[in-house]
């Protein structure tokens, strides 16, 4: 087993315990002096499970981050932000008006950024899977004071 599996063996116990307690509680008569302790207990344990998943959901958003961030060549900022998560991927063509020709471009719309990237990887559905990588074309940052631009060069 791997540190991290050990460090998560006591979490992962968590919504036993409160099934634990759910059972106590219905073993347990109303008059019963612990009645309201183990009653305050299941309380407790079922915020922390709340706050358990708000948390790793959280963690999970980052880590896409920090995925989508190592397959993509020439940015010229890192993704990496607090708050900043993927919200969706789309696949798009390019159309040069001027050529008649198109080309795939993957857009991804991050919560606070904008996306353009020109796939490396061929029949690729998404750049966050994981054997797809692409290179930066363009991003525009939204923010309440405005927008940035960031293009290649």
């Amino acid at each position: 087993m791997s540190l991290e599996d050990l460090l998560f063996l006591p979490v992962d116990h968590i919504p036993v315990y409160l099934e634990l307690l759910k059972e106590l509680i219905k073993q347990t008569t109303q008059d019963d002096p612990d009645y309201t302790y183990l009653y305050l207990a299941k309380d407790e344990i079922e915020k922390l499970i709340e706050k358990l998943t708000e948390r790793k959901r959280q963690a999970d958003k980052s880590f896409s981050v920090k995925l989508l961030e190592k397959k993509i060549s020439g940015l010229p900022v890192s993704l990496i932000a607090p708050q900043r998560y993927i919200v969706s991927t789309e696949r798009i063509r390019e159309l040069d008006i001027m050529t008649d020709r198109s080309d795939e471009r993957q857009l991804v719309v991050m919560s606070d950024v904008l996306l353009c990237l020109k796939p490396l990887t061929r029949n690729s559905s998404t750049v966050i899977s994981t054997s797809s990588t692409a290179e930066f074309q363009i991003s525009l940052g939204l923010s309440d004071h405005g927008y940035r631009t960031y293009q290649k060069t």
